[in-house]
Parts: structure tokens; sequence; C-alpha cells
């Protein structure tokens, strides 16, 4: 789903080589993960998606360089 291709998007990049405004990003990336994990957790199935989409859009930008 989006959460996994998302958090493989990221495993994908080394945060300790990235500058200041991709960490910045890197880490809004991180943050979406997890809140859309929580939405999931309460079933609140609308926001998890819109989270996981940004965390998507986010990781791909950071895979790709």
């Amino acid at each position: 789903g989006l959460l996994f291709e998302a958090q493989q998007n990221l495993d994908r990049v080394k945060r300790k080589d990235l500058g200041q405004q991709a960490r910045a990003q890197y880490d809004s990336a991180v943050s979406f993960i997890k809140s859309a994990r929580s939405a999931l957790v309460v079933k609140n199935y609308v926001f998890a998606e819109q989270l996981a989409t940004k965390a998507l859009a986010v990781a791909k930008e950071l895979a790709k360089g």
C-alpha cells in the first residue's frame, strides 16, 4: 500500500547525507507515516490515506535525489 511504498522510498535515502531542507522533508515524511499509522489504529481511513499520500510524495522526491 501507500505506507509500504513510502517507507521503501525513505529506506533508500540516508538522512545523514541530506542537506538541511531535505532533512526537514525527510522528517516530515516520517511524521506523516507515523500519523497515518495512528489514524489506521483508530479506523480513520480517509485521514490515513491523505497522510500516506503526502508521505509517499515526499519520499519519492527524496529517493530521486
